[in-house]
């Protein structure tokens, strides 16, 4: 989904153990999780250190296991972002990915500990609604399969 958008640079951090896709990802630069078992912060860590080092001016942090927000979504978040940031919100209001950070956030993000994320940093960060059912992500099978029955009915 967010191959059509047209971002400069696409960085997917992933675990050992995570199977390749079934297709390449064009225009991706895979980087590895380390450790292999580390929290979600480090994924974070990792991803904001390569696009510092390309010399991003901000971060789009989107979840693989979120497949549901569509294109759309990410368009509005990127249109009303203002350089500082900007979170997705569900329909209950908590602030959540996919979000966008400036690079005035950046050592903030690299530094953060365990497997909450970057949610602290977004609590009164202005926001876009995600629509109802995008903020499901896929943790078990049952998940999985519910997200394929949803995008095979949004087609």
């Amino acid at each position: 989904m967010l191959a059509a958008l047209p971002f400069v640079h696409r960085f997917a951090i992933v675990r050992e153990q995570t199977p390749p896709p079934p297709a390449p990802l064009p225009g991706y630069t895979c980087l590895p999780l380390d450790p292999p078992d580390a929290p979600q912060s480090r994924s974070l860590a990792t991803g904001v250190a390569a696009a510092r080092r390309v010399g991003a001016q901000a971060v789009l942090v989107a979840l693989a296991d979120m497949p549901l927000v569509p294109a759309s979504h990410i368009a509005a978040l990127v249109s009303a972002f203002d350089g500082d940031r900007i979170a997705s919100r569900d329909t209950a209001g908590t602030p959540m990915p996919p979000a966008l950070f400036g690079a005035r956030h950046f050592a903030a993000l690299e530094v953060l500990l365990g497997d909450r994320g970057a949610g602290a940093l977004l609590r009164d960060a202005p926001f876009v609604t995600l629509p109802p059912g995008a903020e499901h992500d896929i943790d078990t099978p049952d998940d999985l399969a519910r997200a394929a029955r949803q995008l095979g009915q949004a087609d």
